[in-house]
């Protein structure tokens, strides 16, 4: 089997698994053509094994979600697969046992394959009685296995806040970005680090958590903001998380997971970090272990600054601009949400709604004012979004509306002076950070009162604002210079 038929595979089995009916199914599938072409392939194939009688679209969508494809190179002395189980088997070894890893695993592998012949299978129960079973004692890699815990709870809420649909609730609406997709999975299947890049809000983040969901339901997923490597060592960056254990012995409990993937989110805010931190630490450990993949978002102004400051070598690299909506996408959006016909033929500011964020702004703008966008400036959208979506100026309530927009300016600008993903508000308004998060304008972390800005578009126009006003009480200061 290549490559590209093994990815394909993949992708129809992973589709299976995440999608409710055999309908939906099909129709991810119907899109891309090579997709269809390997899906008609086990439709042949079932229906000779089927004693010539065809299977219907449901069973057929039954059948795939119960096959999965795995791969692991055991005969090579230097395979890396190799290396973790060995590596497991020692995370994992009875403190009572006399053996080594190699014996363990040789012992292992000879039962294995002793099964082969008639494709035997194997289960907890049936080893117990095995001579290896007595050199494991699983209770060894309980520390490890929080580790993982730990990272991938951090990892959702990351995740959690990137919205992957326009609108909300019952209107919400998801663009069939499928050919974007399926140039980023290519990307994934040639190269080790993956840079999805693009204009602000035009999806980014969006695509690749879509695809993470998607495509990679069964890989080990870390997620990662990129402004959590501006540390001096990877050991500080994963003590920051209360993980202790190395990447190393983190990667081996889940050796047996064939697909590894690490997200890192806004690569642009690396551009003011020490040239050796951590993130150069990961890619030069990486480099020894080419079944992790790094996929990265980042604005593309950043690209050739960040390539060239960490020495990556972009020849290597997949790099995959997403482009800006068209006049196509733009129609659905438009027959979808009705209300944005008036802006959207506002010249001045289409070109900003051809990346869906604001799209996505304006459809929540526009349900709380109804102001008439059709004639504005680019300015005065931006203001006008501003003022609805963080200062929200129609709630009067309790001073509510020069509360939200002071907390939210002091999230972004402290968090920005820190460089770290989360932040803590020394003094803070309880009602109006509350709000900013009813409205998802800020989320918090695990409920401890650390907060960040769920869109880095709202975040810069935090900080423009905050350095204009030290600007206009400091116009003649050096500083700004």
């Amino acid at each position: 089997m290549t490559k590209d038929e093994r990815n394909h595979l993949k992708s129809l089995f992973n589709w299976a698994v995440n999608h409710a009916t055999e309908i939906d199914f099909l129709s991810e599938v119907n899109r891309i053509k090579a997709k269809k072409e390997r899906l008609d392939v086990f439709r042949t194939v079932l229906k000779e094994a089927n004693n010539n009688t065809g299977l219907t679209d449901k069973k057929l969508w039954e059948f795939l979600k119960c096959v999965d494809v795995l791969e692991y190179d055991f005969l090579n002395e230097g395979s890396i697969d190799r290396t973790y189980f060995l590596n497991l088997i020692k995370l994992s070894k009875s403190k009572n046992s006399i053996a080594t890893e190699k014996e363990i695993w040789d012992g292992v592998f000879a039962y294995v394959a002793s099964l082969n012949p008639n494709g035997g299978s194997v289960t907890l129960e049936s080893v117990k009685d095995k001579y290896f079973f007595q050199h494991f004692d699983n209770a060894q890699l309980s520390l490890y296995f929080k580790s993982v815990e730990k990272l991938k709870s951090d990892s959702k809420e990351i995740l959690r806040p990137i919205k992957t649909s326009i609108g909300k609730g019952e209107n919400e609406f998801q663009l069939p970005r499928t050919e974007t997709r399926e140039k980023i999975l290519q990307a994934i299947s040639g190269s080790q680090f993956i840079i999805v890049t693009g204009k602000p809000g035009v999806g980014k983040s969006a695509v690749i958590k879509e695809i993470i969901h998607k495509d990679f339901p069964n890989a080990s997923v870390f997620v990662f903001r990129a402004d959590q490597f501006n540390e001096s060592t990877l050991a500080n960056v994963f003590s920051s998380q209360s993980v202790n254990e190395t990447i190393q012995d983190i990667f081996s409990c889940i050796s047996l997971i064939p697909e590894k993937i690490i997200f890192i989110d806004s690569l642009e805010k690396l551009l003011e970090a020490d040239p050796e931190c951590a993130f150069k630490q990961l890619l030069a450990l990486l480099k020894d272990h080419p079944e992790i993949k790094i996929i990265a978002s980042s604005r593309k102004y950043a690209i050739d600054l960040i390539t060239l400051k960490f020495g990556i070598d972009k020849n290597a690299t997949g790099i995959i601009d997403i482009p800006i909506l068209n006049e196509e996408e733009l129609k659905l959006v438009s027959e979808k949400f009705p209300q944005l016909n008036s802006v959207l033929k506002n010249e001045k500011v289409k070109k900003l709604l051809q990346s869906p964020k604001y799209l996505d702004f304006s459809i929540i703008a526009i349900s709380k004012t109804n102001d008439d966008y059709a004639n504005v400036s680019l300015t005065e959208f931006k203001d006008k979004l501003w003022n609805s979506l963080v200062v929200d100026s129609t709630n009067t309530k309790n001073g509510l509306p020069i509360k939200r927009e002071e907390e939210f300016k002091e999230i972004a600008v402290k968090r920005a002076k820190e460089m770290k993903l989360f932040t803590t508000l020394n003094k803070s308004d309880a009602e109006a950070i509350a709000c900013l998060e009813n409205d998802e304008i800020v989320f918090q972390e695990n409920n401890n009162r650390k907060y960040s800005p769920t869109h880095d578009i709202l975040e810069d126009w935090a900080l423009v604002k905050y350095v204009s006003s030290k600007f206009e009480e400091n116009p003649k200061s050096k500083r700004f210079v």
